[in-house]
């Protein structure tokens, strides 16, 4: 027989543990908000504070790494801070590594390589992007804009095409008037 103390022991176990789950949810929750303020103001060091001050207290909470790595691409462009693509780079993969079934941290992932002239390395995050969602017109967009960057035209069209088999768009559209057809 169990004696009676075991579940009510179990029970206060598990109460504590949903409040602390709770607690981070609140903290990492205002922590977005208050660092997604900050950077429309163009705050970067205090969303990145906020931000890193949630994560501590909850560091598996892939949304705050990728608003983390959001804040550090943003200093990076905006403000001419080279130091930041390498912070938001690594934010932006502890993001996806915490959140593998998401397509999300990869394409942003992406995004920033792209915008950092490393195509081959954007083409190969949007690769792992679309194994996670392979029905997205915007992510074969993206990554045709990718190709095309790269000078890589036949490659860039496959992807237009596909963005536009699976909704028709503007962007595919405009690419077949381009490119042609190779």
């Amino acid at each position: 027989m169990v004696p009676p103390t075991i579940p009510v022991l179990a029970s206060a176990a598990l109460c504590a543990a949903l409040g602390i789950t709770a607690l981070q949810g609140f903290t990492v929750g205002r922590a977005r908000t208050e660092a997604t303020l900050a950077r429309q103001d163009g705050r970067y060091d205090d969303a990145r504070r906020v931000l890193t001050a949630a994560l501590r207290a909850a560091p598996d909470a892939w949304q705050a790494w990728s608003d983390l790595a959001l804040t550090a691409r943003s200093a990076w462009v905006f403000q001419q801070q080279p130091g930041q693509l390498a912070q938001s780079l690594d934010a932006y993969r502890r993001a996806a590594a915490l959140n593998p079934d998401s397509a999300v941290p990869r394409a942003e992932l992406a995004r920033t390589l792209m915008v950092a002239g490393r195509f081959g390395e954007a083409g190969s995050a949007y690769r792992d992007a679309l194994s996670r969602d392979p029905h997205s017109p915007g992510l074969h967009v993206a990554y045709a804009q990718t190709l095309e960057a790269a000078q890589d035209v036949p490659g860039a069209l496959a992807q237009y095409r596909a963005a536009g088999a699976i909704d028709a768009n503007e962007y595919s559209q405009d690419a077949e008037r381009r490119l042609g057809t190779p």
